[in-house]
């Protein structure tokens, strides 16, 4: 798919459109079911309750020459670890002052918002971030994304080859239920 974007000042003067290419990356192996709670800002939360969530990911390319073809395999083998790590756990987020987490004899115990909640220790994944939405959980798996492009060599200014990564970034969809989710983008240049 070839994508146009357009670029124009306040001036009404525009500059020259520029092209980029666009892959798609839409498995149902890209999904993990998960329980969460979702804070709000007067203090409330919502009850623990869970999704099937389902990943969507769209990389943006300069170039699709033979020399810079990069395979959709790239994508899925590092995606799907990723989702796989919270698939059938309890996701907390442990960056805000409303949740407080302990690991003792394989349990974990949380309060949050006040409410004591004990899980078994495996079965729960604790997240730096400050609040289990759409918008986050897609922002913080595009963070792992990125940083499993960048040890497997797809994420730097050139790939292994030697030749310019035509990455110029991606956008990773979270999509908690049909017609209703969050993305997140993040762009390498």
């Amino acid at each position: 798919m070839l994508g146009l974007l357009l670029v124009s000042f306040d001036n009404g003067e525009s500059l020259k459109p520029k092209s980029f290419w666009k892959l798609t990356i839409e498995k149902d192996r890209f999904k993990f079911s998960s329980a969460h709670m979702t804070l709000f800002a007067d203090g409330t939360k919502e009850a623990l309750h869970g999704h099937n969530y389902t990943v969507r990911l769209d990389v943006v390319l300069s170039d699709s020459s033979l020399a810079q073809t990069i395979s959709f395999s790239v994508f899925k083998e590092l995606l799907g670890p990723l989702c796989e790590a919270w698939d059938e756990r309890i996701l907390l987020a442990t960056a805000n002052s409303r949740t407080s987490c302990q690991t003792k004899d394989g349990s974990l115990e949380a309060i949050v918002c006040d409410k004591r909640y004990v899980f078994p220790a495996d079965e729960v994944v604790c997240l730096n971030v400050e609040n289990i939405t759409s918008e986050l959980l897609a922002s913080e798996l595009a963070s792992r994304l990125v940083e499993a492009l960048t040890k497997a060599g797809y994420w730097g200014d050139k790939l292994a080859s030697g030749v310019a990564n035509p990455i110029q970034g991606m956008e990773l969809h979270i999509i908690e239920t049909a017609g209703q989710g969050a993305s997140f983008t993040v762009m390498r240049v």
